[in-house]
């Protein structure tokens, strides 16, 4: 009986390590900058199945569908049953997500979820409060990025 109890203790250790050790996922929701492959600065917003995107140039784009598969990332913006791989999709570490594809590789910076962000824009006059927060971070991001690093 008491081999029994030793036994079943081991397995109940066992099992409560592997919980201990197992690899959190992360979480990719959430307000995003980045500067796009030509240098345009950009924010996105990750919500559980659409993303949006602010451009200074262009303002608020449709919102685009995507999908996580493994370790990659599909869109959808054509509202059909296909989905592009936009790339490999991984974490440097809870505050950047990385983007690789052939071409590209692109470094999203995680927006503290204080700030004046594109989920809280909820009409025309928001968007000039908006517009102020976002030169601002877009300032903040040029100068936390070391001379010569990718954008």
């Amino acid at each position: 009986m008491k081999n029994l109890y030793y036994l079943l203790s081991f397995f109940i250790l066992l099992g409560s390590c592997n919980n201990i050790n197992m690899k959190k996922e992360k979480i990719i929701t959430g307000n995003w900058n980045y500067f796009q492959s030509n240098g345009a600065y950009a924010e996105v917003y990750f919500d559980s199945k659409f993303m949006n995107f602010y451009e200074y140039d262009i303002g608020l784009r449709s919102q685009i569908k995507y999908l996580i598969i493994k370790d990659s990332i599909y869109i959808n913006n054509k509202n059909t049953e296909q989905y592009k791989n936009l790339g490999k999709l991984f974490f440097k570490n809870n505050n950047i997500l990385v983007i690789e594809n052939a071409n590209d590789t692109s470094y999203l910076y995680r927006i503290d979820k204080k700030q004046f962000t594109i989920d809280k824009l909820k009409n025309k006059d928001d968007e000039s409060i908006y517009l102020i927060e976002f030169h601002k971070r877009k300032n903040l991001l040029l100068s936390t990025i070391p001379d010569g690093a990718d954008l």
